[in-house]
Parts: structure tokens; sequence; C-alpha cells
């Protein structure tokens, strides 16, 4: 499976999650009651509800209109429900303003309180024919609301109830007709039907609401993710207004501009540099891909700009790629190109050249052949040789494997390596010693890697490291130090290197003295690179050279 499909599969799981999650608290939220966003909207609309029935009521039975029409004994139960109202309607509105703690409890309150003064009124007003019980449908719509079906429909179901009981009540006491309770039951199925609306829309809007916040945190998770993104890129990124005031910027962009101790601003204050670029691209639509080094000790770079809008006005995004990872990368490549020209080469110019040299062996070897001519023939082979030994190194380094390593002890690899090399390698009377650290120090290398570098160093030493005619005298000798950790080292007493040599000896084809191909050296800190080691120089005291191999700890 593919990385797209295993990130497509994986969003899927989580939306499913996601729909699960909601569906399980909608479900929940029908069995208690919930101090959500819609219950609180709820409740201060019941509130504001109960404050303008009050307000209708002290019109209607606090006016001179009213208390003529109505008998006295209504008049008073009327003016008493009025007071009741006026009493808890601004107090219930602030409890629910400032008060944001058990919103099931305020609306119990407030709702009985409601239910209870519009029945008295209705019931002293004559009755359900009177209309005055009609602002039971808005409180049994907002109960809906706020409270789970199961309580919304018992307090439809008490409204209900009280209303038919107080028709039947006057019928049975020849107050009214039997045909009085039929507004009663209409009024009653009125309130039931709104409340099963109000459940509706009240789910609907509470589903949308959590929907809603569910892809507010994907918004904002993404946009989190963006932003880290963006922050950890190797391209650096900075935004432009229309004034050219530079506002973002990520860590790449502010490292590449110098750093400076602002990362907004004016363009020509944050990076001077790219400010003649921005303008020709304003200008021309195009880029002037241009290499600028916006500071001293940072990368050059070539400015790019995209405008986010279409409009003449809109804000710009700089890119700056750092041009020597471009190089880097092109000069890999062609390395590598290379390297395969090489190795087919090499492996083309060896027939020829393994003929050539035995010819030249066989023309030294002629009984007839002058001295001049003798001479002219050794030095064909001696340069047969060194070209050999050159398409020898190229071979190497072309077929070179990746290393696999495996725990080493140094001190018993260093004590075995000098061995064998004494066993088969001509020495020329020079004189090699081992000095080791006695406690074990394991590192994890490829042992034949490791042994091909130290054998190049040791025939280097041998070769080179003597003074005058004497052999030379080598030290191989391996440790460990906090800082530089487990290292193994190869010392000589000869005339060393030269300063200006030094810097360039690990290059290819680089020769310090007459003979030699330049490329061992360069082999050798190739495969100690491969390997996560580090292969450096530096002089011995009094004289002579060390060069230094640098290992990796076994885990």
């Amino acid at each position: 499976m593919s990385e797209l499909e295993s990130h497509a599969g994986t969003r899927k799981i989580v939306i499913a999650q996601s729909e699960a999650e909601l569906a399980s608290r909608l479900k929940a939220y029908r069995f208690s009651i919930q101090g959500d966003r819609t219950t609180w909207q709820a409740l201060h609309y019941l509130n504001l509800y109960r404050l303008f029935l009050t307000i209708l009521y002290l019109s209607l039975f606090f006016t001179p209109i009213m208390a003529e029409s109505l008998p006295r004994d209504a008049l008073r139960v009327c003016r008493g429900m009025t007071l009741l109202l006026v009493f808890s309607a601004p107090i219930l509105l602030i409890l629910g303003q400032y008060v944001r703690r058990r919103p099931g409890s305020q609306s119990v309150i407030g709702l009985a309180i409601d239910l209870c003064a519009i029945l008295v009124i209705m019931h002293a007003m004559g009755g359900v024919t009177s209309g005055m019980g009609t602002p039971l449908v808005g409180c049994t719509l907002l109960a809906a609301v706020i409270f789970p079906i199961r309580l919304a429909l018992l307090y439809a179901a008490a409204a209900s109830i009280a209303v038919l009981w107080q028709s039947a009540a006057a019928v049975l006491g020849s107050e009214a007709s039997p045909a009085d309770i039929a507004p009663s039951g209409v009024l009653g199925a009125a309130l039931f039907a709104t409340t099963m609306l109000g459940q509706y829309l009240a789910n609907r809007v509470r589903e949308s609401q959590e929907f809603a916040r569910q892809r507010g945190l994907d918004l904002a998770n993404l946009a989190e993710v963006n932003e880290m993104i963006i922050a950890r890129m190797r391209t650096g990124i900075a935004l432009i207004d229309p004034y050219r005031v530079i506002h973002l910027m990520n860590e790449a962009a502010w490292f590449m501009a110098g750093m400076p101790d602002k990362r907004s601003g004016k363009i020509d204050e944050v990076a001077p540099e790219i400010e003649a670029d921005f303008d020709y691209w304003e200008e021309h639509g195009q880029h002037l891909n241009r290499e600028r080094q916006l500071a001293d000790g940072v990368p050059a770079i070539i400015p790019r700009f995209a405008a986010l809008g279409s409009g003449a006005a809109s804000d710009a995004l700089v890119f700056m790629e750092d041009t020597s990872m471009v190089s880097r990368r092109a000069q890999e490549i062609t390395l590598a190109s290379l390297g395969q020209l090489s190795a087919s080469i090499a492996h083309e110019i060896r027939n020829p050249l393994s003929a050539i040299k035995h010819s030249a062996q066989l023309l030294c070897e002629s009984d007839v052949l002058s001295d001049p001519d003798r001479r002219l023939s050794s030095i064909i082979f001696r340069h047969c040789n060194r070209l050999d030994d050159i398409v020898e190194n190229v071979l190497s380094l072309a077929r070179r494997s990746p290393p696999a390593p495996e725990p080493v002890d140094l001190s018993d690899f260093a004590k075995a390596f000098v061995d064998e090399f004494l066993r088969f390698q001509e020495t020329y009377g020079a004189t090699i010693q081992t000095k080791a650290a006695e406690k074990s120090t394991l590192v994890e290398v490829d042992v034949s890697q490791l042994q091909q570098i130290l054998w190049n160093l040791c025939h280097n030493a041998v070769k080179y490291g003597r003074s005058l005619d004497q052999p030379a005298q080598i030290t191989v000798r391996a440790g460990e130090s906090e800082l530089a950790g487990p290292w193994i080292q190869v010392e000589d007493f000869g005339p060393g290197i030269t300063v200006s040599d030094q810097a360039h000896l690990f290059e290819p084809f680089f020769r310090a003295s007459e003979g030699g191909t330049g490329l061992g050296l360069y082999l050798c800190r190739q495969l100690a690179e491969a390997n996560q080691a580090k292969l450096t120089f530096a002089p011995n005291e009094p004289s002579g050279s060390i060069f230094r191999v640098s290992l990796p700890r076994a885990r």
C-alpha cells in the first residue's frame, strides 16, 4: 500500500471515530440536561419571554380599562400572579446571565412559576376560551429545547392535564358548556406538537454546532501542522504585504537573512539585498534568478516570488532557495555519473595496459637490448605499474559495496591487524608496534573496510614515513577519549607533510610526494565516512604524521 493510501485510510478512520463520538454525545444528551451553548441560549430566551409576559400582564391588569371590565376577585388574582412574575422574572434573568451553573435547575424553577401563573390567570379570566393559555405554547417550545425529550414531554403533559382539568371542573360546576372542552384538547395537542418540533429543531442545532466544533478543531489542527511544516522547511519563506513590509518569516528564511534581530519590518531593513529582485518581479512579472548572499557566513540564495491574490495590491510570498544544496545535489549526480564512466574507462584501459606492461617486461629481459633502451623499457614498465594502481583504485571506488557494520573490540583488532600486515606486506625493515588500551573498547564498523583503511595508511607510512635512508618507525595506537570517542591511528616519525599540502591531502589525485596515484587517502576517507567514522590528519611531534580514524561506539 502506498503512503498516500495509508494516509487516506487513516483519515477515514479518524472521521468515522469523530462521527461515532458525535452520535454517542447526542444520545447521551437525550437522557441528561447538558449545559451547552444551545441550552444557555434557550434559557436566556425563556427569561426574556417571561419578562415580555410580565410587561404584557402589567399593561393588562394594572390599567383602568381592565380594572373596570373584570370582576374584582379575578382582577385581584391576576394582579397577584403578575406581581409574582414581576419579582421572579428579573431574578431569573440575572441568574441566567451571570450565574453560569445548573441550567436545568434554573429552567425547572422558571417553567414551574410560568406554568402556575399562566394557569391561574387563565382560570381567573374564564378558562381556555379566554385565550390566556396561549403563552403556554412558547413555554413548551423553549422547554423542549432545554430539556431532554422525556422531561419536555412531561412538562407538556402536565400543562395539558392542568388545562383539561380546569375545563372539566368548569363543566362539572356548570360554569361552562361541554363544548368548551374541545379548545382544551386542541391546546393540549398543540403543546405536544410544539414539544416534538422543539426537540427536532434543538437536535438539529446541536448536531450543527457539534459538527462545526469538530471541523473547527480539524481546521485548527491542520493550521498548526501547516505552520509546523513551514517552520521546519529547509526553503526560506517570508510574507510581504503590498507596502513592502515583511510580516512572517520561517526559521530557514531568518537564518538565510543573517539572523536579524527582528523578523518583521520593512524589506529594506530586514533583507535589503532582495529588494531589487522584488522590484523587478513586481514590474516585469519575471525573476532575475541571481544569487544573493544576505549576510556573511550564510549560504547564497536565489529569491523567487509568488502573489497570493489576483489583484495588483496583494500579498506576496518570497521563497529563498539555498543554492549550495542545489549545487551539492548536482555535484552528487555528476560524481555518480563520472564514477560510472570512470569505472567503464578503467575497465577498458586495463586490457591494453596489461599488454603494454607485459611487452615492456619482455623487452627488459632481451639480451640484444642496449642500456638506453633498457632504461626506457624500465620507465615504461614503472609507469604501467602506476597506471595499473590508478585503475585498481578507480575500480575499487566503483565496486565499493555498502558497509556491513558489526561490533569489534578495537584493541584486539589493532594487534591482529599489525600481525597480519607484517606477515603479508613488505616493510623494508620498518618497525611496527602496537599500543592499545587494556580495557575492551567496542566499536561498530565493517571490519574489512577498516582493515583496508589501515592497510593503506600503514603502506604509506612504510613508504613515505622514513627519514633519509633510515627504515620507518610506525606505531598503530588504539584508545578512547571522552570527547572524540573510540579511535585508532597510525603514527610515523618521518619528514612529515608541509602545511601547504595538508589542506589537499584527501583530494583525489593529489600527491604530496613523487610516486603513488593520489587516490589512496581519498579512498580511505570515503570508506571512513561510509562507516560513520572520520579520518583526520595531525602533525606528529617532533616530526612525522598522525592519521586518526574516529569510530562510532557499538550500540
